[in-house]
């Protein structure tokens, strides 16, 4: 394909980051790799929708992960590291993830309301206001 037929991607324009890095006060070492710091990422209409058809079926109480989560790499932070964060970490990274979340998956007064409910059940049904963890939705078992 040449560079006159190649579809043009379309790009975000200056303004707010839609990322920010974290350093972990109490970095983690997993499969080789050291997680010293995480970058929260905002999610575009179609990881969004991906994201909820990947959580929908999910039984209810079942604890799952934003993918908001990447390291240095740009690789998604594996679940057993966002289960094994310093619990002052995680507290951090879920603070800084509300920022990196939908409007309508923030709960209170921001949220939008009107979602289908098909889609908030798995989603944002599982609190009545913001997510009890950026990280996680609290259920109880992991993904």
């Amino acid at each position: 394909m040449t560079e006159e037929t190649r579809p043009i991607a379309p790009s975000f324009v200056a303004g707010r980051s839609r990322e920010k890095r974290i350093e972990l006060e109490w970095p983690i070492e997993y499969g080789g790799t050291i997680y010293d710091v995480i970058t929260l990422r905002r999610l575009t209409v179609a990881e969004v929708s991906a994201f909820v058809e990947s959580v929908k079926d999910l039984p209810d109480g079942k604890k799952f992960h934003w993918p908001l989560f990447f390291d240095d790499a740009g690789a998604p932070v594996p679940p057993a590291v966002m289960d094994a964060l310093d619990a002052d970490d995680s507290e951090r990274l879920d603070s800084e993830a509300l920022d990196f979340l939908p409007r309508r998956f923030r709960g209170g007064p921001e949220a939008d309301h009107r979602a289908p409910r098909s889609e908030a059940q798995s989603v944002a049904a599982q609190t009545d206001s913001a997510p009890s963890a950026g990280a996680t939705i609290e259920p109880s078992s992991s993904v």
